[in-house]
């Protein structure tokens, strides 16, 4: 991947402290560990991450795996990725081979790399509960079609729980007919009067009457998030009745409500603090005091804020009920709840004057980048309109996103920096050409590549990387467009141009100069180009062209008479080669579909 695997997406929300027990859910939930999948479907702030996290424990302990998913999971190799390292904290060895298939530098269709994953997941001897938590972040259709793969083939060890906002685009009306799906709706997470009374009890310390909290439910529509605002604003009033008659729980009027009675009510650095710190996905407190650094903000002085650090003050959010969430057992990560959120952005982009946003995103960039996080690094950057730190930052990370297959996102990136910026670059024009190769968008990849041969010549040589990549792409494409004479002029430059170190590139030009030269009689340099291509596909994990390069040879050496089919006879070698080359069986037809898979 682009960055390392972030543990706390991979992290079981903690439960939260005062949880009301609701047995009526609990009985609805009680036969959904037998059946394959569970959606849990409500707008946002009806608890279905609590109601999940307060399930789960009694279903699944060993077995128990947890993804929280974000907008940047559209990418169906990132995805993927994550769902196996969440199966991984339960079962170390599972997915290995899906995610050889996945990061090899020309992945497979997505359904024969999860048919490896699927077999693994039939091989487990106990249930496994896989938990995607807000689905709603997934648009990518590549991804919903191989998520119904899944669920086509789901072993019965497994269950999945789905929660979002939105139905999923999923088989689900299949699933339904055939009794293989739970689902928990808005109808079901709304909380009753009963409900109600306890909540208001156990968190907030407020007893209700049966006709308040009636009351409190009609205003509310029993909506979780509702019923903590509500208790939020009234606590400590004198007239707890009064605050909460006067509380609306349309969420039309939750923004100024937020302000009025929530944020108003809060010491002045809480306010600033929550304000500064919404922009951020998540954030720990050393994040905070970068992001906080030039606001001349201290967390000291008020005596409402009984706290002196950073730490301590997340700490205190937490227990206030602040709509903040923990994201790991250490208490290190936090998120803002989404709706608390996005109320709060709404709120700060109201404030006339403010330039505080973009400020803090372009410190949490440099800060994530400091920590190699690079996903958020550049996600900051680009929120921040920084487009000289965004484009080298994605210049950087161009390389390894083609590498392991994460072209979706290499193109959202770039598809958020303006035109100018990333025709004025060498690498970034370089990176959309390859997304455009990828795509099949043949001539427009040509087009990127163009200028950047233009250019390449007169750079500093440590660039000629830069040269030999893009002859190199440019030789795939004169290979997709069967001209044997350009292709082999354009890969053997590039080989002499690009490092040791760039193995996908290396190995793709080799394969395809490998066969090109074995069309038109060279021996000599066909057979050195093919044993290359498998030995640096073999170094680089590249399956597919070991496989192919393998066969093709194998075909080759048969057609000649050095070997002799297995049908014929036993498999010899003549001088030329003494090492079992595999079975060539349909070798060249599969060779031929496996490059057009490419292209």
């Amino acid at each position: 991947m682009l960055a390392e695997i972030l543990t706390t997406k991979l992290k079981r929300p903690l439960p939260r402290p005062h949880l009301v027990m609701r047995p009526r859910l609990a009985q609805l939930l009680e036969q959904a560990g037998k059946r394959p999948l569970t959606l849990v479907c409500a707008p946002a702030g009806y608890g279905k991450t609590t109601l999940v996290v307060s399930w789960l424990p009694a279903q699944a302990t060993d077995h128990l795996c947890w993804l929280s998913l974000d907008e940047g999971d559209n990418d169906p190799v990132r995805f993927w990725t994550y769902v196996i390292a969440a199966l991984q904290t339960a079962v170390p060895t599972i997915g290995a081979q899906t995610l050889a298939l996945l990061h090899s530098p020309q992945p497979p269709p997505l359904s024969l790399a999860l048919t490896f994953l699927i077999n693994d997941l039939a091989a487990l001897p106990d249930p496994l509960f896989l938990v995607l938590d807000d689905y709603h972040f997934v648009s990518n259709q590549s991804i919903h079609q191989s998520m119904a793969h899944l669920l086509d083939h789901l072993p019965a060890p497994v269950h999945l729980v789905i929660t979002g906002r939105a139905d999923p685009p999923l088989p689900l009306s299949r699933l339904r007919v055939r009794g293989q799906l739970t689902e928990i709706r808005e109808k079901d997470l709304r909380f009753t009067p009963a409900e109600i009374s306890q909540f208001m009890e156990q968190v907030f310390g407020m007893s209700l009457t049966a006709v308040q909290s009636q009351a409190l439910g009609a205003q509310t529509e029993g909506w979780a998030a509702g019923l903590q605002l509500a208790g939020l604003a009234a606590a400590g009033k004198a007239n707890v009745a009064a605050a909460l008659n006067a509380f609306s729980g349309a969420h039309r009027h939750l923004v100024d409500y937020l302000t009025e009675e929530v944020l108003s009510r809060q010491p002045a650095s809480i306010q600033q603090f929550l304000l500064y710190t919404a922009v951020l996905d998540r954030f720990c407190a050393p994040l905070c005091e970068a992001i906080l650094a030039g606001e001349n903000w201290q967390p000291v002085g008020d005596d409402r804020l009984p706290v002196t650090n950073l730490q301590a003050l997340l700490e205190y959010l937490e227990r206030a009920n602040l709509f903040l969430i923990s994201l790991d057992d250490e208490r290190r990560w936090y998120r803002y709840h989404h709706l608390f959120a996005d109320l709060l952005r709404f709120r700060a982009a109201q404030t006339p004057g403010q330039d505080a946003p973009r400020q803090i995103h372009r410190r949490a960039a440099a800060w994530f980048a400091g920590q190699q996080l690079w996903d958020e690094a550049i996600h900051h950057a680009l929120a921040a309109g920084e487009w000289q730190m965004a484009g080298q930052l994605i210049g950087q990370q161009a390389n390894t996103a083609v590498a392991h297959g994460e072209l979706a996102s290499l193109q959202t990136w770039l598809s958020k920096l303006p035109p100018a910026h990333l025709k004025a670059d060498l690498r970034l024009s370089l990176a959309q050409a390859w997304v455009d190769l990828f795509a099949g968008r043949l001539e427009a990849a040509a087009a990127w590549l163009q200028p950047v041969i233009e250019k390449s010549p007169a750079a500093p040589p440590a660039d000629s990387a830069i040269l030999g990549e893009a002859l190199a792409m440019r030789a795939t494409l004169a290979f997709a467009r069967q001209e044997p004479e350009a292709t082999i002029a354009d890969s053997e430059q590039a080989l002499a141009l690009l490092p040791e170190t760039q193995l996908p590139l290396r190995t793709l030009l080799s394969w395809h100069l490998a066969y090109i030269y074995r069309s038109i009689g060279q021996t000599r340099r066909c057979l050195e180009l093919y044993h290359q291509a498998i030995e640096m596909s073999r170094r680089g994990g590249n399956f597919l062209i070991n496989l192919s390069a393998r066969r093709e040879l194998a075909d080759w050496l048969i057609s000649r008479g050095v070997v002799r089919s297995p049908d014929n006879a036993p498999a010899t070698a003549g001088r030329g080669s003494r090492q079992r080359l595999g079975t060539p069986d349909g070798c060249s037809r599969r060779a031929h579909s496996a490059r057009r898979d490419f292209l």
